[in-house]
């Protein structure tokens, strides 16, 4: 395994994955504290984007470095080879906390405005 990291020469790729990874994980954390000092509580959003930030983040590092430091040969072989794509996970996590953002966002007047009294949204 540790012939086939150094044909491929992924240390500089797997370097800017952790970086933007931990990036995503501290954009997370910063997200959830800002959202939930403005709203005075702990909301489902908040929630979700500690979980993305924890697993997406941070979960993605520790399995980048464990694979690359040889502790992974179950996994190996589906990560290693493909280090082109690393930037694309990170990319895609991204997207997918803007797409939930904009979500809560967009959605939450709509509830707002349905809402009767209660919690419950008429549908």
């Amino acid at each position: 395994m540790l012939r086939f990291m150094s044909l491929r020469g992924n240390g500089c790729v797997i370097e800017l994955s952790t970086l933007f990874a931990l990036t995503f994980a501290i954009i997370c954390g910063g997200l959830v504290i800002a959202h939930s000092s403005r709203v005075g509580r702990v909301t489902l959003l908040d929630w979700a984007m500690l979980a993305m930030g924890f697993m997406y983040g941070l979960g993605w590092v520790l399995a980048l470095q464990v694979t690359a430091a040889g502790d992974n040969l179950g996994w190996a072989s589906w990560i290693l080879p493909f280090e082109n794509l690393y930037l694309v996970h990170t990319t895609a996590s991204l997207l997918l906390l803007f797409g939930i953002l904009a979500g809560w966002y967009l959605s939450a007047p709509i509830l707002r405005f349905r809402c009767s009294g209660s919690m419950i949204p008429v549908l």
